[in-house]
């Protein structure tokens, strides 16, 4: 990815993140305002809104900046290292192992919530886990052809 394009990409995720963040302000201060204190979740929800647009936000700016003030040098021995055909196949090697982990918590969260009476709850997990061997399938086929 040339640096203009990773600029780019680093205005998105902050402009992402702002957005994200002033939804979630706002939400909230809806909520203050109305003064609607029978809904704890959306108070929660709001909160979440704002920490992870706060997140996002924070990641874009230190991306931004470390790019910028990191010399040429610097920044050409992060790019051999992340075209790095080692660092490439432990990516991947990760990825596999988080996505059976993934795989195998929502198996454990559908019997947990079964246990616990939530059925909803659980057709939500077993939908997730669904979802992920279906995008596993796909994605294996795709990268499958390109090889």
């Amino acid at each position: 990815m040339n640096n203009m394009c990773k600029k780019r990409v680093n205005y998105f995720e902050m402009l992402l993140g702002v957005i994200t963040l002033v939804f979630g302000i706002l939400i909230e201060a809806r909520l203050q305002i109305t003064g609607e204190t029978q809904t704890p979740n959306i108070s929660r929800f709001a909160g979440m809104l704002t920490g992870f647009g706060c997140g996002i936000l924070i990641v874009g700016v230190v991306r931004l900046l470390r790019n910028r003030f990191s010399s040429k040098e610097k920044l050409k021995e992060r790019e051999i290292e992340k075209n790095d055909e080692r660092n490439i196949q432990l990516t991947r090697a990760a990825y596999t192992v988080a996505a059976m982990g993934a795989l195998f918590l929502f198996v454990i969260l559908a019997f947990v919530y079964i246990l616990l009476g939530a059925y909803l709850e659980s057709w939500l997990a077993i939908g997730a886990m669904y979802i992920e061997v279906i995008i596993f399938g796909i994605a294996y086929r795709v990268i499958g052809k390109k090889m």
